[in-house]
């Protein structure tokens, strides 16, 4: 992308109405165009061909996102492409897909509207909201590591890593043997600890700095 160029923008969403929906939205931006709104994955190849965008938005609600399928579809035919994710709701193991999936950020709708163009234009810069696993390995230096991990109780730490496991709020509690409001109080914590706002950021911020595992992801400092 040219500097002073609007971003160019693909739509990959299955149900008409968010699609349309959120194509007028990003659409109505002056440094946003749209260059195709599609429903079915299949139709990626030729998207992709008709016009290589900067920056495609995927519904990861989408029937046919179970997999890697879609990802590795965009990866392939869109090589320049960053990947937005959007999703119903803010679930811990969103961190986990963003981080399998090589996302750069995922929307949650219940944000507000500007929210996705924002993370659109800050994907369209180059930028990672949400980082992928190669990225992990710029660690901070080992004080200020330890200094983040020291900041959490032992049963917070607990708590980071079960959402990093992708359990939610119930799932923990019957974990750890808690209640669901003594969960949610140390997500409170946790979050307030660690400066951040959703659990998805929790997870991944505390991803890169090693303070948790997450299944199938590599881990800090393991070479490619």
């Amino acid at each position: 992308m040219t500097r002073g160029q609007p971003i160019r923008v693909l739509v990959l969403v299955e149900h008409r109405m968010v699609r349309e929906g959120l194509s007028i939205l990003l659409d109505e931006d002056p440094g946003v165009q749209l260059v195709g709104a599609i429903a079915d994955p299949t139709e990626i190849v030729a998207a992709c061909r008709s016009g290589p965008p900067d920056v495609v938005v995927v519904d990861l609600e989408h029937s046919g996102f179970e997999g890697r399928e879609i990802a590795r579809e965009l990866h392939q035919n869109c090589p320049q492409a960053r990947v937005v994710g959007v999703s119903e709701s803010d679930r811990p193991n969103l961190a986990v897909r963003a981080i399998e999936l090589g996302l750069s950020a995922i929307y949650v709708k219940t944000e507000p509207s500007e929210e996705l163009v924002s993370l659109v234009k800050r994907a369209g810069a180059g930028e990672t909201v949400v980082p992928a696993p190669r990225a992990s390995k710029e660690r901070l230096p080992e004080e200020a590591g330890r200094l983040v991990l020291e900041r959490l109780t032992p049963r917070e730490r607990e708590v980071l890593q079960n959402l990093a496991e992708g359990r939610g709020t119930a799932q923990v509690a019957r974990q750890l043997a808690i209640s669901p409001l003594t969960v949610q109080s140390h997500v409170k914590s946790i979050l307030e600890k660690l400066g951040v706002h959703s659990k998805i950021e929790a997870v991944t911020m505390a991803f890169r700095h090693g303070l948790v595992r997450i299944p199938g992801a590599r881990a800090s400092g393991q070479n490619s």
